[in-house]
């Protein structure tokens, strides 16, 4: 019975703590100024296209010609 709990505690424990910390972003967010947000939103849309490579034209053809 143990060894099924443990995971079962871990898990639970993980969801929850990733739910809690998720409502703490939203409630920071909501608390912000229009600017800060703006400013917020253009370093997340940076970073998430430095980590998908999908702006500034690197798709998945990344040194290959296009001929």
């Amino acid at each position: 019975m143990n060894q099924l709990l443990v995971p079962l505690l871990v898990v639970t424990a993980a969801t929850l703590g990733a739910g809690v910390l998720f409502l703490l972003l939203l409630l920071a967010a909501a608390g912000t100024q229009p600017a800060q947000r703006r400013a917020w939103k253009a370093w997340l849309h940076r970073l998430f296209c430095r980590v998908f490579f999908d702006c500034f034209g690197r798709g998945p053809g990344v040194g290959h010609s296009k001929g």
